[in-house]
């Protein structure tokens, strides 16, 4: 009984090799099947204003070979302190 939609479901797959996300799938509230299960491809370091590295990968592949790319990826200094309990409140 968590969020808007609490009877959502998500699947995460591992590599075993690297630890990393290797693929994601989900089950909508109310869907009828689980959606496809996306890989997730070109794991690249951001440096973010602590002065630590994370690793994403902006690139999503879908079964049928369609890539949703996320490029505009952002780390702010700061965020409201609501931002993580309060899905109204919109990230800086």
């Amino acid at each position: 009984d968590v969020g808007l939609t609490p009877g959502d479901r998500y699947w995460l797959t591992a590599d075993p090799a690297t630890g990393r996300l290797a693929a994601w799938q989900f089950h909508l509230e109310g869907a009828d099947a689980p959606g496809p299960r996306i890989r997730r491809e070109r794991w690249t370091a951001f440096a973010t204003p602590a002065g630590d590295t994370l690793r994403l990968a902006p690139d999503h592949v879908f079964p049928n070979g369609r890539i949703l790319h996320t490029d505009a990826i952002a780390f702010p200094a700061t965020v409201p302190a609501n931002v993580f309990t309060d899905p109204a409140v919109p990230m800086p």
